[in-house]
């Protein structure tokens, strides 16, 4: 790796670690975690009704260009996210399931497609929304886990750490909006 581009990575590094985020990224081999936590006093219906609406999906699916509903149930309904950066696209396909009984949505990876096999494919991806109430407070718990057909390389961790920054910040600044129009204080801090 030459001198510039280890330079750039570092500056790149220190730039994420000095912003104040909540959100957690980590990897195993081909696996990538994402662990976010974001303090609300929505209740956890709003939230709820929030994040399983499909007319809301542009908001709290922030890291894609479109979004397009495939077939919809009760409960349960399948979206297909579209990406592009550069020259790269990619397609991934979920099914959101809603157990409001439980607080939570589950998110399952049904189907992916990308132009490239520059960087690992999305094998299998699955996680949820969690919404808790502690009493003073709600508790948005978003939680993922996504196995690629091979290790991502050192620019893909830090292009997948910097796309989760940016999802958290956007994300809780959106909750924020929704609180302000409530009427509702953002909630503080134990």
């Amino acid at each position: 790796m030459s001198a510039a581009k280890s330079f750039i990575i570092i500056i790149i590094l220190i730039a994420l670690n000095l912003k104040n985020s909540n959100a957690g990224v980590s990897f195993d081999k081909n696996k990538c975690t994402i662990d976010i936590e974001i303090q609300s006093s929505l209740s956890v219906n709003e939230l709820l009704n929030i994040f399983f609406n499909t007319d809301s999906l542009k908001k709290t699916v922030i890291n894609v260009d479109e979004i397009k509903v495939l077939e919809k149930k009760e409960n349960e309904y399948l979206v297909e996210y579209s990406f592009k950066y550069l020259n790269y696209k990619n397609k991934a396909t979920y099914l959101r399931k809603l157990l409001a009984e439980k607080g939570k949505i589950e998110l399952e990876l049904k189907s992916y497609t990308q132009n490239t096999n520059s960087i690992p494919r999305m094998l299998i991806s699955k996680g949820y929304f969690q919404f808790t109430d502690n009493g003073r407070a709600r508790t948005i718990h978003f939680f993922r886990e996504t196995y690629f057909d091979k290790k991502p390389g050192e620019m893909d961790r830090i292009f997948m750490k910097e796309q989760t920054e940016k999802y958290s910040i956007e994300l809780t600044s959106y909750i924020r909006k929704l609180e302000k129009q409530s009427g509702k204080k953002k909630p503080k801090r134990k």
